[in-house]
């Protein structure tokens, strides 16, 4: 299986299962120089901008309970926490994840005891988010093996225990992940041709609904753009639809989404 090389992401992985075995690493990993381009770049800009989405919403999202639950995301790995809300202050990256439960939210409405899938999970913040406002779902994590090693020692501090399976099992495993839900925040589109051919005859295939922010992609091949998604989708049975990512955060990331 062709998976990233080389570069800043051998050193991002390597980051991953240090700071899953090092209790010195993992307490400041957020804001380490090998990870933060990787995973911790949201801008103050960008984090307004969500917040302000956010509170503008209708959603049963935005509510102090809710909120205070969410800021605990910061408690671990020392992350930049500089954005103000009214229930306190929070890191930028939170509220990215925050934004995309409200679109989940809204497209779904109500995911109680689902089972979810995540592809590409970064440090486990988004599983940790839903898991804040849907405490029953049931979540399993696709992700590259170092990474995995990292989630599952972060999201343990919350008591959440998701399923993990590596790319390289995923590949290698006979059938099909099944699923109501899968849900991609841009690492699907990030991912050679090859892989990303995996990820939809074994996932997307036989997940009910789904929601990927996909952008231009930064795999080592050609990889598809959104008109080639689109196709994608629709030739495995999905009645898919597009939308734009808002706030845009990248002139071409768009959201792609299917319901039953």
């Amino acid at each position: 299986m062709t998976n990233w090389r080389g570069g800043v992401y051998d050193k991002y992985r390597e980051l991953c299962l240090q700071a899953a075995t090092q209790d010195q690493i993992f307490s400041g990993f957020k804001g380490n120089p090998l990870y933060k381009p990787i995973l911790e770049h949201v801008s103050y800009h960008q984090g307004l901008q969500y917040l302000n989405r956010i509170k503008s919403s209708s959603s049963e999202v935005y509510t102090e309970e809710n909120f205070n639950k969410f800021r605990q995301n910061d408690d671990v790995g020392s992350p930049d926490v500089f954005c103000d809300t009214e229930f306190g202050k929070i890191s930028a990256t939170t509220l990215r994840y925050i934004n995309v439960l409200m679109d989940i939210h809204n497209i779904f409405g109500d995911i109680s005891v689902c089972n979810l899938v995540e592809i590409g999970a970064g440090y486990g913040g988004q599983t940790k988010i839903i898991n804040d406002m849907f405490s029953d779902v049931n979540f399993t994590v696709v992700d590259l093996l170092e990474p995995t090693k990292l989630q599952e020692r972060y999201l343990s501090e919350f008591n959440i225990s998701p399923e993990f399976i590596s790319a390289q099992e995923l590949y290698e495993k006979d059938g099909f992940l099944e699923s109501d839900i899968v849900i991609s925040n841009y690492a699907i589109s990030e991912i050679s041709l090859e892989n990303q051919d995996v990820y939809i005859n074994k996932i997307l295939k036989y997940s009910k609904e789904g929601y990927m922010i996909c952008n231009g992609g930064r795999g080592e091949r050609n990889n598809r753009n959104h008109q080639q998604w689109e196709m994608s989708l629709k030739s495995i049975g999905k009645n898919v639809f597009t939308q734009n990512e808002e706030p845009s955060t990248g002139s071409s990331n768009k959201v792609f989404a299917w319901k039953k």
